[in-house]
């Protein structure tokens, strides 16, 4: 059995610039949907193809709901005091996929 390195409401920071892939509606191919250091909430996970496990991240700063791969995303130590709200709503909208390389 594979590992999940991050559980649902965990506070998550991209590692990387996401690009859209064309699966992204409303924003042209190539368009940044996160840019390297921004903070999200991680709302789900599933796999892709039962090969690629996908975390759904609501990026807080850009109010974007993107999959991301494990390799884009280090947890954020929250420390005394924090709060774990402030995520998106669970309805609306899919989750969509960055600009990344997938080998078949």
């Amino acid at each position: 059995m594979r590992t999940v390195a991050f559980q649902l409401e965990d506070v998550v920071e991209c590692v990387k610039e996401i690009r859209n892939d064309g699966t992204y509606p409303n924003q042209p191919v190539g368009a940044v949907l996160v840019r390297c250091g921004e903070r999200g909430v991680v709302v789900d996970r599933g796999w892709f193809l039962q090969d690629r496990l996908v975390y759904a991240v609501y990026f807080l700063e850009s109010g974007r709901t993107v999959g991301c791969l494990e390799s884009e995303l280090k947890k954020v130590d929250q420390g005394a005091g924090s709060s774990r709200n402030g995520g998106p709503d669970a309805g609306g909208g899919g989750v969509h996929s960055g600009n990344r390389e997938e080998t078949a």
